[in-house]
């Protein structure tokens, strides 16, 4: 009898452990799921944002009459690219986001350029095709920030809940992942006025 009470007792400890092993396997295996989608969504920003990028430069050279403004502008996204290579090369992704901001600051008021002063651009044969690339490329990296937030949030909900949150720490994963922002202001139309 004895020897029976210790067998169901060796088995329930066996069954605890394997079910203790279980639950740490499948709770790592999701949560370095998690990060890995979450970086994929950050190089699709990524890509994104160096082919708007590359537009926006065309765009810009496109445009004759109108240098200061231009010049302004362009002085803008060069700015913006030299803080993106810098964040991207360091891999800071908040300084990856706030060079987003002001490139998108940029194409704002070249939008808003383009716009109020038609006649004084001379339209080169690539300037409709490069301003439709730029104007996709912002809607694609609307819809990349996007799925990039959407699965920051999955992941910032997951790692609190039980058991995971257990296991954050254990593995030493990340509590919270910053979400990709955009300024509130990059959606305001600036007033340029040329005399």
């Amino acid at each position: 009898m004895m020897k029976q009470g210790l067998r169901i007792a060796a088995i329930a400890v066996v069954g605890l452990v394997v079910l203790f092993i279980g639950l740490l396997w499948g709770n790592y295996n999701a949560l370095v799921r998690a990060e890995v989608t979450i970086e994929e969504k950050y190089t699709v920003i990524e890509s994104k944002l160096q082919l708007r990028s590359d537009a926006i430069q065309q765009l810009v050279a496109s445009i004759s009459g109108l240098q200061e403004y231009a010049s302004s502008i362009y002085e803008m996204i060069t700015t913006a690219r030299t803080q993106y290579l810098n964040a991207k090369n360091s891999g800071d992704a908040e300084g990856l986001n706030e060079a987003e901001i002001l490139e998108t600051e940029a194409v704002v008021q070249l939008l808003a350029l383009i716009e109020s002063n038609p006649e004084g651009i001379s339209v080169s044969g690539q300037y409709q095709t490069l301003l439709d690339a730029v104007l996709s490329f912002e809607y694609q990296l609307d819809l990349a920030r996007q799925n990039y937030n959407g699965v920051v949030a999955d992941y910032n909900e997951s790692v609190r809940l039980f058991p995971r949150v257990l296991f954050v720490g254990l593995f030493q994963f990340e509590t919270s992942k910053p979400y990709w922002e955009i300024s509130d202001a990059a959606g305001e139309l600036p007033v340029i006025e040329i005399d």
